[in-house]
């Protein structure tokens, strides 16, 4: 394969030679917890997160959509890891928590940018997973017509929270 590393946790493929255990035809697939490449999370120009309560999954790819780096991190690694990198374009499915991922993130000098979950869904190539999310926002980043969602500050955050909880109870 060529591109094995000793971080090497998995190979997908099923007992049939170019046969997945989903039914796709498709080579087996090396997944490591390690960069592929000498230097490669320097090379990333994106990296789509996938967030969740506890462990991150991070996708780095290059400006071509090449795949650098996939990673799982558990909450406090997350900003340590991203402090080491260069300033790239971070990604991640727009929910409450990711206005504040996002605005820590930027801190450290890199670019946000949340994407609407129903934009990133059509980019999931297989079973939904952490991994295959974190994929797909990575690819779904780098397609020039995507749309995206702004960063709220703390304070639009605070706003919008208490309009909905006002509306949702009625009293507006």
């Amino acid at each position: 394969m060529g591109n094995e590393s000793p971080g090497l946790i998995c190979l997908m493929g099923g007992n049939r030679p170019g046969r997945g255990t989903d039914g796709v035809d498709a080579p087996p697939t090396v997944v490591t917890s390690k960069p592929l490449k000498e230097g490669a999370m320097e090379k990333a120009s994106t990296i789509g997160l996938d967030i969740a309560k506890q462990v991150f999954q991070v996708h780095g790819a290059d400006d071509r959509g090449g795949v650098l780096f996939r990673k799982r991190l558990r909450r406090g690694q997350l900003l340590s890891f991203f402090a080491a990198l260069p300033p790239c374009t971070v990604a991640m499915e727009a929910c409450a928590s990711s206005h504040y991922w996002g605005r820590e993130i930027s801190k450290l000098g890199h670019s946000v940018k949340l994407i609407a979950p129903a934009y990133v869904k059509p980019f999931v190539k297989r079973q939904k997973n952490d991994a295959a999310d974190a994929e797909a926002i990575c690819e779904a980043t780098q397609r020039p017509t995507m749309r995206f969602v702004a960063v709220k500050t703390e304070e639009a955050q605070a706003a919008a929270a208490l309009e909905t909880s006002l509306f949702d109870s009625g009293h507006r």
